[in-house]
């Protein structure tokens, strides 16, 4: 979002980003030196086609919505870029590795140690 009083004053235009940008899980991510992955890309990494990505995301999304989120979902993305979702290569390893340690999730094979 733009800071209105800045524009009004002649300086530049101030650009903040919403609290849940600029704050993951106690970290900085503006700060992150590690590259965004977009579905495609985390698809290749986990080894699922590009569909099924989409679909982990949007099952995530409305069972975010729901209030009825599991640690199997798909994590929030770090970053959006319009409608584009982006997470760090970290976060990615992270739910994989919460994923494999659920019951009954078969599809995302654990990352080789």
């Amino acid at each position: 979002m733009v800071e209105i009083g800045s524009l009004l004053l002649g300086a530049p235009p101030t650009l903040r980003l919403p609290y849940s940008l600029e704050r993951w899980e106690g970290r900085n991510v503006a700060d992150q030196d590690e590259p965004l992955l977009e579905m495609d890309e985390v698809a290749a990494l986990i080894g699922v086609e590009p569909a099924t990505m989409r679909t982990y995301n949007s099952r995530a999304k409305r069972r975010r919505a729901a209030g009825t989120a599991t640690p199997a979902d798909l994590p929030e993305p770090d970053r959006m870029w319009g409608k584009t979702p982006s997470w760090y290569r970290s976060t990615i390893e992270r739910w994989r590795q919460d994923r494999a340690n659920q019951p009954n999730v078969r599809d995302v094979p654990p990352a080789a140690e």
